[in-house]
């Protein structure tokens, strides 16, 4: 587990003009998220496309390997549709993993992007990363707000056994709908 958002939180930085509220309430708890706390993001007015949150020097290894992750899993709660994207960072250096689909809002979603490969079908095993941006709408409305909870990184993709065939079709990103 990266962040729970429970108590401790890493101190996140704003890219593309966002607020940042680090442990505030959970806005719905269902069986998909039943945290007490959880961050919120608001786009404000003039927000770059790829706005969202941003952790350094968080150390990714991509592989299946010791010490390697396959999987980045996030939670969102979110007021649009819009895609999401996550942006891996290595210095100057980033690569994305975008999450194409238009999933409906209004409830808990966990999304799981495979890192083997990017968005452009590129291999990133072996690869190492010193940071990671979570962009919880591309190209959302000003003033949208979105709440995100438990980032985790993880060698297997759901602790449902009906979900594990999921593993075999090497997805770019899934999702669990409550």
């Amino acid at each position: 587990m990266i962040d729970q958002m429970e108590g401790f939180s890493y101190n996140y930085t704003a890219v593309g003009s966002v607020r940042i509220e680090a442990s505030v309430a959970n806005p719905q708890k269902d069986s998909i998220n039943g945290s007490d706390l959880v961050m919120k993001v608001t786009r404000l007015s003039g927000s770059a496309e790829d706005a969202g949150v941003q952790l350094s020097s968080k150390e990714i290894r991509v592989g299946v390997g010791a010490g390697q992750y396959r999987y980045f899993k996030v939670k969102f709660y979110r007021q649009d549709s819009a895609p999401v994207r996550l942006r891996l960072k290595n210095g100057a250096e980033s690569v994305d993993f975008n999450a194409t689909s238009n999933l409906p809002a209004g409830k808990w979603q966990e999304y799981t992007f495979d890192l083997m490969r990017d968005s452009e079908q590129n291999s990133m095993e072996g690869r190492v990363f010193d940071g990671f941006v979570v962009v919880p709408g591309v190209n959302a409305p000003d003033n949208t707000i979105s709440y995100i909870d438990d980032i985790r990184l993880s060698n297997v993709i759901d602790n449902a056994a009906e979900n594990i065939w999921f593993a075999s079709q090497k997805p770019n990103i899934l999702c669990v709908l409550s």
